[in-house]
């Protein structure tokens, strides 16, 4: 996604190409999540992205590495 923003950046790649970028980033994190998903939960928790951050995939990213192993639920 590095490389993505330095194209996009450059306008080498168009905002409809980052986007798709971003969705297949987003499938591989999904598909990843719900093979660690675990058989029990311990507690909740709440995550967001940072202040004028419009992408969510650091949240996802952040959201599988809390979840696995504590067993806390994503809300």
């Amino acid at each position: 996604m590095y490389e993505v923003g330095i194209l996009w950046g450059r306008g080498d790649i168009s905002v409809a190409q980052e986007h798709l970028a971003s969705a297949n980033v987003l499938r591989v994190i999904a598909t990843t999540s719900l093979k660690l998903r675990p058989e029990t939960k311990k507690g909740s928790i709440v995550i967001t992205s940072a202040p004028n951050n419009f992408h969510k995939i650091d949240a996802c990213i952040g959201a599988i590495n809390l979840t696995h192993p504590p067993n806390l639920t994503l809300i």
